[in-house]
Parts: C-alpha cells; sequence; structure tokens
C-alpha cells in the first residue's frame, strides 16, 4: 500500500483520537482501586488549584473515563466553563507542567464547600467594604465556577457593582477593587538582600491593585524601579533599574 506524505500527516496527527476512541471505557468506578483513586485524587488536587487550598473538595459520579494508559503523575484540567454541583469534563494529562502529554478524559460531578466572603448586612451598589459589612462563612459554593474565592484583605476597600443582600456571596465579579497605591502616593518600600530586609521609602508612579508590580521612584535618587503591591501603602522590590 502507498501512502502520500500528505495521508501520513493525517494518520500521524489523529493517531492519538484513534487510540484514545478505542482505549478502554469505563462507566464508573465501583470500587476503590488504584486507578480510581489516582483519577479522583488528580480532580480533587485540579480543584483546589482553581477554587482555593482551603476548599473541601467531594468527587461522584466519574463517568466516561478514556485512558490510554495509567500514569503515577496524572493530572486533570477542567473544562474552562464548569460549574461546581454539575458533570465536568476533565482532560487527563501525564507529566509534570513543562512536558504534559494529553492521555484521556473524564467527567466528574464536583461538590465544593469553603470560607467564603459574605455580606453581613445588605449592601448598596457603590458602596465601599468594610469590615462591618463582609465576614466569612463556611459556604457550600454549589453553582458557583471554579474560581479562585475573594479573601477579606481582597473584598476590603472595593465597591460593589450592584446591590447585594444580607447573606449575598460575595465574587470577584460583584465588586470593583479599589487599588491600594495610587499615583502619588508615598509608599513604604522593603527589598531583601539574603537574610537582610531593608526599608525605604518611594512615590508610586501608577496605581497598583494588590501583587501588582508598578513603578516606583526613589525619593532621593529619582532612580525608578519595579515593586509589588503587598498592602495598603506598602510595595515590596522586585528589581532595581
Amino acid at each position: 500500500m502507498k501512502c502520500s506524505s500528505r495521508s501520513t500527516r493525517s494518520f500521524a496527527s489523529g493517531g492519538f483520537w484513534l487510540l484514545l476512541m478505542t482505549a478502554p471505557l469505563y462507566g464508573g468506578f465501583s470500587s476503590p482501586s488504584g486507578e480510581s483513586a489516582a483519577l479522583t485524587s488528580a480532580i480533587e488536587s485540579a480543584v483546589r488549584a482553581r477554587v482555593g487550598h482551603t476548599s473541601v473538595v467531594s468527587v461522584t459520579g466519574i463517568t466516561g473515563v478514556r485512558m490510554l494508559h495509567d500514569s503515577p503523575s496524572l493530572v486533570a484540567v477542567p473544562d474552562p466553563s464548569a460549574r461546581i454541583g454539575t458533570p465536568v469534563r476533565f482532560v487527563l494529562a501525564a507529566g509534570d507542567a513543562g512536558a504534559r502529554t494529553r492521555i484521556g478524559e473524564a467527567t466528574a460531578t464536583v461538590q465544593v464547600s469553603a470560607p467564603a466572603v459574605r455580606a453581613r448586612k445588605a449592601i448598596a451598589r457603590g458602596e465601599r467594604l468594610d469590615d462591618d459589612a463582609i465576614t466569612v462563612v463556611a459556604t457550600d459554593l454549589n453553582g458557583q465556577t471554579l474560581r479562585p474565592l475573594l479573601s477579606l484583605d481582597d473584598a476590603r476597600g472595593a465597591r460593589v457593582k450592584h446591590d447585594l443582600v444580607e447573606g449575598a456571596l460575595i465574587t470577584r465579579t460583584d465588586i470593583a477593587p479599589e487599588p491600594l497605591v495610587k499615583a502619588g502616593d508615598v509608599v513604604r518600600a522593603r527589598v531583601h538582600v539574603g537574610d537582610v530586609e531593608l526599608v525605604g521609602s518611594g512615590v508610586a508612579a501608577e496605581n497598583g491593585l494588590k501583587d501588582e508590580v508598578i513603578r516606583v521612584i526613589n525619593q532621593e535618587s529619582r532612580h525608578a524601579f519595579r515593586a509589588r503591591v503587598v498592602g495598603s501603602g506598602e510595595v515590596e522590590v522586585v528589581d532595581v533599574r
């Protein structure tokens, strides 16, 4: 049989899918075998990485499992549109973050609970959140997307985009964060040299939310440096120019 280079390339590029389609298909796991335990652990880890490491994850209803082979380094990647409490498709891969190879897929339902920011009282649109308005409560996250939860530090000082009722779960889509540092602010700047921490001051040249890297000017030398916002009026130097 004679194959053109084009047909050979097509076959090779589709080889994974051919193997995947013919790999064993399991309707679900009925016993805690090593394979099911590894898959469950990979799904739990994937969900915690998305929602938060303090979350409690329960995996149920694993179906449609297709795997080319087992792997001691199994990684599960959820569908971007996944919601907690509904069947979620996970792509399964093997290897480390630098060189992962897709080896299959599975569908599972996950239930998640975690400490989450909620409204202590009714909050009107445009109001700024403070400690009297918010609290952290253990929350069932059924129906929520697999996105990081707010912390009190994230929510504190932000303005709400719409009215919130008492007890409402507050997510990133509900708030407009206020910069912890604003252009023109005098900030406290920390820099680590080995085991020694040096502290100085500078003037912020840009607004910055928490963990954003902004430009800061040394008041004495007028030299600029880059610094990460770590708190209100506080930055940590990441490089000096």
